[in-house]
């Protein structure tokens, strides 16, 4: 039992989801990152183990992997593999439930089973050593004058500048007008129209505060972040019609834990993808996440 479970470990940490044949499907929920503003929560990325009896299908990627690991052949590796199942089954009908070390407890539930998560951090690199820590927001109380707000206003203006000429050599806008360049889409010109729309929007409200300046001011002031119009979106696959977009949803939503939608893009270009999110790094790091499956090696990041 001990070498079908350590097995099952190693490959969730390149797989999103590892199947048992017989027994349920293994799932590596991936979180990135995250802070709480309000709080001053800073959570670092963690992976939590899930599992879902009804994924119980054989889709071969255990069965290759046992093969592999113990010098057999595919058939012997599948009859080997259903054996240790039948135990772990036959153990969890006589006591009630199975507690492998390093790897979880599985009990078993009217017909079907459950599980709690054992599996440590290691080898899972996003949040390893890492730990959640609170680091609240500090309020300034300083009182600036006329002068010195207009000299913060005027520095960022010169630096918004400065970040514009520098990007927009890298910059071609006709590769988003072109629906063609998309596939696939780079993520450095993605985040560098991310980057030029949150320049303008910043700079037109520095503007807006200069031109705002009739009296000292005697608060702090405090500037929102501008709002953002687009989102990114992690893209598992493209489609010239949207039957075959559903399709693919159809196939693979009871295999992922995420959930799947179909994103019209233009008439003979649907997609499927699995995120979106307005944050392009947040979107980068997924798109890193869905990658580490094998059948997802191509996915990109499509900006809209």
């Amino acid at each position: 039992m001990k070498e079908l479970f350590s097995l099952v470990i190693d490959l969730l940490h390149s797989d999103a989801c590892v199947v048992v044949p017989g027994l349920g499907g293994f799932v590596a929920n991936r979180k990135a990152a995250s802070v709480d503003a309000r709080s001053g929560l800073f959570c670092p990325p963690s992976v939590q183990v899930v599992f879902n009896p009804k994924l119980n299908h054989n889709d071969g990627l255990l069965c290759q992997a046992w093969a592999a690991r113990y010098r057999c052949s595919l058939v012997d590796a599948a009859k080997q593999v259903a054996v240790v199942v039948e135990d772990v089954k036959n153990t969890i009908a006589a006591k009630g439930s199975l507690c492998v070390p390093g790897f979880g407890t599985l009990r078993l539930h009217g017909r079907d089973y459950s599980f709690v998560s054992a599996i440590a951090q290691q080898g899972f690199s996003e949040g390893f050593g890492l730990q959640e820590f609170r680091l609240p927001t500090l309020k300034s109380n300083h009182r600036r004058t006329d002068g010195q707000l207009k000299k913060l206003v005027g520095a960022g203006v010169a630096a918004a500048a400065l970040a514009a000429v520098l990007l927009v050599p890298s910059y071609n806008q006709s590769a988003f007008q072109n629906m063609a360049s998309l596939l696939p889409l780079s993520f450095n010109n993605t985040q560098t129209k991310f980057a030029l729309s949150a320049v303008s929007k910043n700079a037109a409200r520095v503007s807006e505060a200069a031109a705002a300046i009739e009296e000292p001011v005697q608060e702090s002031v405090e500037v929102a972040p501008a709002a953002e119009d687009g989102r990114f979106y992690v893209v598992l696959k493209s489609f010239a019609t949207t039957s075959e977009a559903e399709q693919f949803v159809e196939q693979w939503q009871p295999r992922l834990s995420d959930k799947l939608a179909v994103v019209p893009v233009t008439e003979g270009f649907v997609t499927v993808a699995c995120a979106n999110t307005q944050n392009p790094e947040l979107a980068n790091k997924m798109m890193e996440n869905v990658r580490k499956n094998s059948s997802f090696k191509d996915t990109f990041i499509l900006y809209m």
